[in-house]
């Protein structure tokens, strides 16, 4: 039975493992709330831009490819 008792403190968590945490994103690689460019304000959230912002950059390319 203590046997028993033992293998089931293993494992269940009995090791005290840590809670892991996730390093601080580097300010070079992050992506701005609004950039200003010549298409006009560009918007984003979390790195992926608006629908606004999408047909901004498309309107551009069929604007440059016409």
């Amino acid at each position: 039975m203590p046997a028993a008792i033992l293998a089931a403190t293993v494992l269940v968590g009995g090791n005290g493992a840590a809670a892991q945490t996730a390093a601080p994103i580097p300010p070079s690689i992050t992506t701005p709330h609004k950039v200003e460019s010549r298409l006009g304000t560009l918007e984003f959230k979390d790195g992926a831009p608006s629908k606004g912002t999408l047909e901004k950059a498309y309107d551009q390319i069929d604007f440059t490819y016409a």
